[in-house]
């Protein structure tokens, strides 16, 4: 069945870790759930590359970690509603203090991966 034929189903891709290109993913009611990436250096990867594709492709990018101690998740099971507030919420607090984040853990030496910014 084609994601994009019925509104009121929700797809969900389930995946151990984070897929920021995962199947029907510009489908408004396609969600993709990962774990894998705890509240490491890649979760904060991770986030910032979402956040790159939505800026990219002007359209919000549905990809959630459901690891257990992710601020709100509280080490309890969750709805995909909650996840997806869960989420909202914390993307509000963390705005701001992602790049700060990955701009001290580039000068540290902590970088794997180059993020180059065009600031």
């Amino acid at each position: 069945m084609d994601p994009g034929s019925d509104n009121k189903s929700r797809y969900v891709v389930l995946n151990h870790s984070p897929m920021p290109f995962f199947v029907n993913m510009h489908h408004d009611n396609t969600y993709h759930l990962y774990g894998h990436v705890h509240i490491s250096w890649d979760a904060q990867c991770i986030k910032h590359v979402r956040k790159q594709i939505e800026d990219l492709y002007q359209h919000e990018v549905r990809m959630y970690n459901v690891g257990c101690m992710i601020r709100g998740m509280d080490y309890a099971p969750r709805t995909l509603d909650e996840i997806i507030e869960i989420d909202r919420k914390n993307r509000e607090i963390e705005e701001d203090q992602l790049e700060d984040y990955l701009n001290a853990n580039i000068e540290r030496g902590h970088d794997k991966v180059r993020i180059k910014s065009n600031g």
